[in-house]
């Protein structure tokens, strides 16, 4: 009869994330002060929709400015330094921006009221 192999090995199990694997931090980036399993405040939890949402609108606004200056427009404007915005193109655009604007004031003011307060 074989012997099963686990119930031989004796001490407790190590994981990759022993101290002598290398896994831990240089001193002094290690985080000693506070735990990452703690909830977050409140006002951080109330927060982060906006902040969600706020991300979000700027990716939007980063691709719509992307793909309006990605490719050359020389064939309509004649030359490769100008480029062509139809008028909905460039009211997306403007909009984008704007609407990024004004998350970002109001996420900095519920920050202020919430956090600060």
């Amino acid at each position: 009869m074989t012997s099963n192999r686990i119930q031989e090995t004796k001490g407790p199990a190590e994981a990759a994330t022993s101290p002598d694997h290398g896994s831990n931090l240089r001193k002094g980036y290690q985080n000693m002060e506070t735990h990452s399993t703690t909830s977050a405040a409140p006002a951080t939890v109330d927060l982060e929709g906006a902040i969600n949402d706020l991300s979000s609108m700027a990716n939007i606004a980063a691709n719509l400015i992307e793909h309006s200056f990605s490719s050359t427009h020389e064939s309509v404007t004649g030359s490769k330094d100008m480029f062509h915005l139809t008028p909905e193109e460039l009211n997306r655009i403007v909009w984008a921006a704007y609407q990024t604007d004004f998350m970002a004031r109001d996420l900095v003011k519920a920050f202020n009221d919430e956090v600060l307060a």
